[in-house]
């Protein structure tokens, strides 16, 4: 659609974002609070707040783009019943598309769903909460949830919340735990990745769940590779962790849990749309408890004792209590290390990269997985099954 041929409406909003992506670049506190609904007090202190702390970020860029087509006007006759003097009121889905200089070499998109409300011939933002009810979220950063930190690493940049702007307690140690982790990433993979990662460390569980908006509990896990644009884009990546967990954890611990996660940084432009968690995990798993000097024959006795050699599926992952996650991680490093084993570990990345370079073809996910297990290791993820459950004796 031209500009030409848009709404009155939707030419005003799109000016209206415009200024409000200039003013924070540009750092003008009142041009961005003029973007904010006169008389929403509540949102314009939060906005003020988010402004203020967003000065501590180095955006190298920021614009907003409006998905008019993407699901319409999502705006109900409740939310326009919230705005009674409005003269207008429309809730599109908005991307924000920001990069952090010196570390995202694309730009992240991120999903918003501000509410926009005419007052008069002007166009303004009422809120960026009034969908939460139905789960239409707008992406949560650090910035939004409190006074953020930055302290920089020789590639690492870690943004800590919670800590009334100080670095929070483990950031110095997780930042020599993550450069670290990184050379053990590189001595598995091979492939060019991004080696500059934004480290977010919120203040808390809640609030790491906000920034990945998780509908399972976070309790069970330790620290999440998050990233934004879709499978096979790497926009975004950033790893999510608890900075008190590192703290206590001990340096040994936090080198292979940030490992492990950057494993899935580096692999996240090979992976593809159809990548098994099992083999995702599992070779995250397997450069991570390498890293730690752990030997995995020990999840192998771990899947014995369970009495189920059978590869996971995706959705178990994020299912169940901490010793069920746990045993799902353990078979999917074993399984990795079967393969490993038997047919030498170059065999595991040829695996992935085979897998995730199938996306664009034609066909069902079982389809591409089983074909390229067959054209790495001579047989179909069936057979495959088979005979790594075969080789866990008892099973």
């Amino acid at each position: 659609m031209g500009q030409s041929e848009r709404s009155d409406a939707e030419q005003a909003i799109d000016q209206l974002l415009e200024e409000r992506a200039s003013a924070l670049l540009e750092r003008d506190r009142s041009a961005f609070l003029a973007t904010v609904l006169p008389g929403a007090d509540a949102f314009k202190r939060r906005q003020a707040l988010l402004f203020d702390r967003l000065g501590n970020i180095p955006l190298g860029s920021l614009r907003y783009e409006v998905a008019w087509n993407a699901y319409g006007d999502l705006a109900r006759t409740s939310d326009k019943q919230a705005y009674p003097d409005a003269d207008d009121l429309r809730i599109p889905l908005t991307i924000e598309h920001y990069e952090i200089a010196g570390y995202d070499k694309r730009a992240v998109v991120q999903d918003l769903y501000l509410t926009f409300v005419r007052d008069g011939d002007a166009w303004f933002i009422g809120n960026d909460a009034d969908l939460d009810d139905i789960g239409f979220l707008t992406q949560r950063n650090p910035w939004d949830l409190g006074d953020v930190a930055l302290t920089e690493g020789k590639n690492i940049v870690a943004l800590s919340s919670g800590c009334g702007g100080a670095a929070c307690g483990g950031v110095p140690e997780l930042l020599d735990a993550a450069e670290g982790a990184m050379e053990q990433v590189d001595r598995y993979w091979d492939r060019p990745w991004n080696r500059r990662v934004p480290f977010f460390a919120p203040d808390d569980a809640a609030d790491l769940a906000k920034i990945i908006q998780a509908t399972f509990s976070v309790e069970n896990y330790v620290a999440f590779a998050f990233w934004t644009g879709g499978a096979g884009r790497s926009e975004g990546a950033r790893i999510i962790a608890d900075p008190s967990v590192f703290e206590s954890a001990g340096f040994d611990r936090s080198f292979s849990i940030l490992a492990h996660e950057l494993t899935h940084v580096a692999t996240l432009p090979y992976r593809g749309s159809f990548m098994p968690r099992f083999l995702d995990e599992g070779f995250a798993q397997y450069v991570q408890y390498d890293a730690a000097g752990r030997v995995p024959t020990v999840f192998d006795a771990a899947v014995r004792a369970s009495g189920d050699a059978t590869l996971p599926e995706d959705y178990t992952f994020f299912i169940g209590d901490s010793g069920d996650v746990q045993l799902v991680y353990q078979k999917s490093l074993s399984a990795v290390s079967f393969i490993a084993e038997r047919w030498g570990e170059g065999r595991v990345t040829r695996l992935y990269r085979a897998i995730g370079s199938s996306g664009g073809d034609i066909g069902t996910a079982t389809h591409h997985v089983d074909e390229a297990f067959k054209k790495v290791l001579g047989m179909g993820v069936d057979a495959f099954e088979k005979v790594w459950a075969s080789s866990i004796v008892g099973l």
